[in-house]
């Protein structure tokens, strides 16, 4: 009876502890972020399997009107996704409304959500009084107030009239769902400062909604409260919530993600916020929407350098035992043994320490040098955004829709990005690994064996990538911007030509 009571304690402690960890609101919160970014490509390929789906009846029907409304459908999803893509279909829209008045209102107000996609504040509030000014027919007043609030998503309401007349306005419309009506009622209360009435609303329509976008956008107005009211676990828990909606929708990760990292930061949960900028630093990239590229790469930055302090400090703490135990071997040589081999040996362990020394040095020169090449290609990417806003904006401006549709499809300036990014990659590998294409040579005959170059190549880049640990073949062609069939045929050439068995080729690669 005794043993049995013995052996069956710590199980009940396990459970129980357990049971306290699963009860915890934050950590689950956080379990279903993580569970989301895990997911990520699978939503991605859902929402692409739907886009699919608009383009293709788009190009199937000749009506004005149904290719207005496939190019909305089109520019509603890639909003959330690529400015490129957004602009492609504003564009088309415009083109299928000239003889519709709806439809042309409902271009302009999606102009207007183009501007606060793309951080152009000025532009949003001028065109917003316009818009309301206008008369709104009855069979697209829904639709007309609930494109004009979400354009607001990157520029909060205020307590101002034109903001509040149009929450009243929005509000008054009868044919809207009940969810977006309390969604609204909590963005009107919010910006009359009254969170605890914007509380109650938001709530009831949070657990009344199921669409992903609309929950990630009450969660976020939520978040906001919490963080007014200092309740930091609860702003963490509706940040999390907010992103992981988000990336079901899927979207590119707005403020939530980002507040979010920056928390977990200042908490000390420095491994969690580097994930999750990194994350949103990729979505960000591919995007083009510069504003929230630039929140991405501060949050990776800021952690970055706490990484470098705690290393340092680390390092120091290291180096100050280093010298007592130093100190330590000299007394007891001194007073022991005082023989020539001690002082020898203490020799050697001096050069050995300043040896350390140097290869710590050269390691800080890399990183630091990785770095600022990395925050380099970033810098140059938002220029290059912004260069190509202006020129497809002087384009439409100057020639005309087909002209800027000519542009968009030229794939030049794209190349030109890969190819640059790519110098940058091989820069960046062989500074890490300088001896890498020597030792992969020693794998292969002579006749088969790689140039000694600052240009990777294909194969070697192929190769460079499983190194770091990307394996698959489709990850790798995204990577490369090449077929997957071409990445796997040069791979398998690449396991025929070894010296060593096949099988092994790529684990011996890796291994370097």
């Amino acid at each position: 009876m005794t043993r049995a009571l013995t052996l069956s304690l710590p199980v009940f402690l396990l459970c129980l502890v357990s049971e306290i960890c699963s009860a915890n609101p934050l950590q689950k919160a956080l379990r279903d972020l993580d569970k989301a970014i895990e997911m990520s490509d699978v939503y991605k390929s859902n929402f692409e399997a739907r886009m699919d789906g608009a383009r293709e009846r788009l190009a199937a029907t000749e009506s004005d009107s149904l290719k207005w409304e496939c190019a909305y459908e089109l520019f509603s999803g890639y909003s959330l996704v690529n400015s490129d893509s957004t602009l492609l279909y504003l564009s088309m829209m415009a083109e299928h409304s000239y003889d519709n008045p709806d439809l042309q209102l409902l271009t302009k107000v999606c102009r207007s959500e183009m501007y606060s996609l793309t951080g152009d504040k000025d532009r949003f509030n001028n065109s917003i009084p316009i818009l309301l000014g206008n008369d709104i027919p009855a069979s697209i007043e829904s639709r007309y107030f609930s494109i004009i609030i979400d354009s607001y998503s990157n520029f909060p309401f205020q307590d101002n009239n034109k903001d509040i007349e149009l929450l009243d306005r929005a509000i008054r419309v009868n044919s809207l769902p009940e969810n977006l009506i309390l969604y609204y009622n909590g963005l009107r209360e919010k910006a009359y400062n009254d969170n605890q009435a914007a509380l109650d609303y938001l709530s009831r329509a949070y657990d009344g909604s199921q669409a992903p976008y609309l929950k990630a956008c009450i969660s976020e107005s939520i978040a906001s409260i919490y963080e007014d009211w200092s309740e930091k676990d609860l702003e963490k828990i509706w940040l999390s919530r907010a992103a992981a909606w988000h990336i079901q929708t899927p979207a590119v990760l707005p403020a939530s993600l980002y507040k979010l990292s920056m928390i977990l930061f200042e908490s000390g949960d420095l491994e969690r916020a580097s994930k999750y900028t990194r994350f949103a630093l990729g979505n960000a990239i591919d995007s083009k929407y510069n504003d929230t590229v630039i929140n991405s790469v501060k949050a990776q930055l800021a952690i970055m350098d706490s990484i470098e302090a705690n290393r340092r400090s680390r390092m120091n703490t290291l180096f100050f035992a280093m010298a007592i135990l130093l100190l330590t071997s000299i007394v007891i040589s001194v007073f022991w043994h005082r023989s020539i081999q001690d002082r020898k040996s203490l020799i050697q362990s001096q050069e050995d320490l300043k040896l350390s020394n140097l290869r710590l040095e050269e390691a800080d020169k890399v990183k630091n040098g990785v770095m600022f090449r990395y925050m380099l290609q970033s810098v140059n990417f938002l220029s290059e955004s912004d260069t190509q806003r202006r020129r497809y904006h002087k384009v439409l401006k100057e020639e005309g829709e087909e002209a800027l549709k000519k542009v968009l499809r030229d794939p030049t300036q794209t190349e030109a990005s890969h190819k640059e990014f790519y110098k940058t990659f091989d820069k960046a590998f062989l500074d890490i690994y300088p001896d890498f294409i020597s030792r992969v040579n020693t794998l292969f005959p002579a006749d088969m064996q790689f140039k000694e170059s600052d240009n990777l190549g294909t194969q070697l880049r192929i190769l460079a990538v499983i190194k770091l640990g990307l394996t698959d073949s489709g990850q790798i062609a995204r990577f490369l911007n090449c077929s997957p069939s071409s990445v796997y045929t040069h791979r398998s050439r690449m396991k025929h030509f070894a010296l060593c068995d096949g099988e092994l080729f790529e684990s011996k690669i890796q291994s370097i």
